[in-house]
């Protein structure tokens, strides 16, 4: 009798899901502007906004793996659940008028484009495809909405890449890099102890000596690039002082002085700043935007006699450089940014990047004191270097785009959503809970 009843109630069980499918057809989620929405992609969208509200929900110092908690929470006085609905039928909204603008301004994909969209959809399949097909999105899905991010981009460049519809000029690019990012070679003079504690009295006002002594050098003619070794000297001195002073105690136990932190100046060459790179140097505590580079070459030898080859490493022109971008006070405005944040976005350092930005004059060292710090800084005639080879390279060209006229773009297609007719599923909307999807992406 026990085992009758639990298969009665699975029974039940069964038939209440097929008769929650049977209210109606949650095939669609929503028809904009007359084009039908598949449950893949709203479910898509969907999951994309509620973590979204769960950001904001963590920023007001709400449990978010309390879902009791996150269900009777609310985002700007509407509740979760809601705006997570608001949010998902804008950007259905937003995905229509990719679709209809890009065929209307009969826009197509190279053969290059279309194999990396294939590639992209059968990377995400393969390693999601099973996770994405439990939580209701299907391969189409993903297809239509990979492909609207890339229709997304080419509407954009239609618009406003060099030449396009909005007439940007190449000239225009190059003016907004040449005021928001800088050349320079710089050595860190470190204002702290081998605790990364700041140095005081006579210690401090020593390394303050030694860094104004480095920039009266510079001034007299002396090679940065020099001077750089030189400082990297010295901090690896003071590196093997401090473990040649490890002792033994009355009782045999090792006895170590704290280790000197040592600062070096990463030798670097930028070729491509589309995307930030934030990593920590080897021999450094502090983090660097720039790439590492290594320049060599493969020569063939002159004799005839043999046929081996030998690699040998050739000067880079560029040794020491690093290049900077401009913190702006509109980078700084989100409210959703901490302070620590804000302040981590300043390279070399917050007084620094604005003298840097400021009244530096190219070719004219000078010196800027933080807390922690000295820097002493070498401004550089970034032009130089803006070839088509090097600088000023397309991925410059593209991210200058999107850094100036982005926002203006994004604008432009919510004014063409806007304007759509939207008809909601409910049934769709009622279904599809974004509390009970199941998604885990990893580090994807």
């Amino acid at each position: 009798m026990a085992k009758l009843k639990k298969i009665s109630a699975a029974f039940i069980a069964f038939l209440m899901i097929i008769s929650m499918v049977g209210c109606g057809d949650t095939a669609w989620a929503a028809k904009i502007d007359g084009y039908e929405i598949r449950a893949g992609i709203y479910i898509y969208y969907s999951y994309s906004a509620y973590m979204t509200a769960l950001d904001k929900l963590q920023d007001k110092g709400i449990d978010t793996e309390n879902k009791k908690e996150v269900k009777k929470a609310k985002i700007d006085d509407i509740p979760v659940l809601e705006w997570v609905q608001n949010e998902t039928t804008k950007q259905l909204k937003k995905y229509v008028a990719i679709e209809r603008e890009f065929e209307r301004l009969e826009l197509s994909f190279s053969d290059d484009e279309l194999l990396e969209i294939k590639q992209n959809i059968a990377s995400i399949m393969d390693s999601y495809g099973d996770m994405l097909a439990k939580n209701g999105i299907g391969e189409q899905s993903i297809k239509d909405v990979i492909t609207s991010n890339y229709k997304n981009d080419l509407i954009m460049r239609k618009y406003y890449g060099i030449g396009g519809l909005k007439s940007v000029t190449e000239q225009q690019l190059k003016d907004y890099y040449i005021d928001n990012y800088a050349r320079i070679k710089y050595i860190k003079v470190d204002l702290k102890d081998g605790s990364g504690n700041l140095l005081e009295g006579n210690d401090k006002e020593d390394r303050i000596k030694m860094a104004e002594e480095y920039l009266q050098r510079l001034k007299d003619g002396e090679s940065i690039d020099d001077l750089i070794d030189e400082y990297s000297e010295f901090t690896e001195s003071l590196a093997s002082e401090a473990a040649a002073a490890t002792a033994t105690g009355e009782n045999g136990e090792t006895l170590e002085t704290t280790t000197v932190t040592t600062t070096s100046v990463t030798t670097t060459e930028i070729t491509d700043t589309s995307e930030e790179v934030t990593k920590t140097d080897e021999n450094s505590n502090e983090e660097t935007d720039e790439d590492e580079t290594s320049v060599t070459t493969i020569e063939s030898s002159d004799d005839e006699d043999t046929n081996n080859s030998e690699e040998t490493t050739t000067t880079n022109p560029y040794k020491n450089e690093a290049i900077v971008r401009k913190v702006t006070t509109a980078e700084q405005s989100d409210e959703d940014e901490s302070d620590e944040t804000t302040t981590l976005n300043y390279r070399p350092s917050k007084k620094s990047n604005e003298a840097i930005f400021g009244d530096a004059i190219i070719g004219k060292p000078f010196l800027v004191q933080e807390d922690d710090a000295c820097y002493i800084i070498l401004k550089l005639d970034i032009e130089e270097r803006m070839t088509n080879d090097d600088l000023w390279s397309e991925q410059m060209k593209d991210s200058i785009m999107y850094n100036l006229y982005y926002d203006e773009y994004d604008e432009m297609i919510d004014e063409i959503a806007d304007k759509y007719e939207v008809v909601k599923n409910e049934a769709a909307y009622d279904r599809y809970n974004p509390q009970k999807y199941e998604f885990d992406f990893g580090n994807y």
